[in-house]
């Protein structure tokens, strides 16, 4: 038997799906940023204001490079994954402001080949999302323009699903992009973050291709 539901019921199922999705994502980051940002400053006493100023958002970032070294580096500690990624991020998105005390650390453990490894994973992470920002017409300048945008990589495979399936003018992707206005994701102006996702969905959709596998950059 059918059941036929209204436009607000059916939008209403989305929020939840959507919200649900999001919250899973969102959690998952906070718990990897919190952790490594936890063991770096019990392990070397420093701040790691990227974090606060850039939320669940950064540990989009720190989830692949954190990964790479995980199934690279076998034999290290969970904080030395950690002091490894933080060092790499800040190096590569900071010009190693305030962490060269860790970075020397580091080295004097030995470790100078995982940094360098680290380090390269993450200008990789870099340049391919700088690419993808410029596909889409978003265009960058320097490390700290792409941090502005670290929301986008744990909501991109959605944002390219809903858009390629239903399209631009759909009550899915309006209802994706109102729950992601509303998530933990965003640290910049809702305003700015709409203008942004209405500027992709409509790249997505005259150029499918161009974003083919956009939603790993891994």
């Amino acid at each position: 038997m059918k059941v036929v539901i209204t436009e607000q019921q059916y939008k209403m199922v989305l929020n939840e799906k959507f919200d649900l999705k999001l919250n899973s994502i969102i959690d998952h980051l906070n718990k990897l940023t919190t952790k490594i940002v936890n063991d770096v400053k019990k392990q070397f006493k420093l701040s790691t204001r990227f974090s606060l100023t850039y939320g669940a958002g950064i540990g989009a970032l720190m989830n692949p490079v954190s990964q790479y070294l995980h199934n690279e580096f076998t034999g290290l500690e969970d904080w030395q994954i950690s002091s490894l990624v933080i060092a790499a991020l800040s190096i590569v998105y900071y010009q190693g402001e305030d962490y060269m005390k860790m970075k020397k650390d580091i080295e004097s453990q030995g470790l100078d080949d995982e940094l360098e490894a680290a380090v390269k994973k993450t200008i990789s992470i870099k340049e391919r999302f700088a690419d993808m920002l410029n596909v889409v017409g978003l265009s960058v300048y320097t490390a700290k323009d792409i941090l502005a945008y670290t929301f986008l990589l744990p909501v991109l495979g959605m944002l390219v699903n809903v858009v390629t399936t239903f399209g631009v003018n759909s009550v899915e992707f309006t209802t994706l992009m109102e729950s992601i206005l509303t998530s933990g994701l965003i640290t910049t102006s809702g305003v700015v973050v709409r203008d942004v996702l209405q500027k992709i969905a409509k790249t997505i959709s005259g150029k499918p291709s161009s974003l083919k596998g956009g939603d790993d950059i891994s």
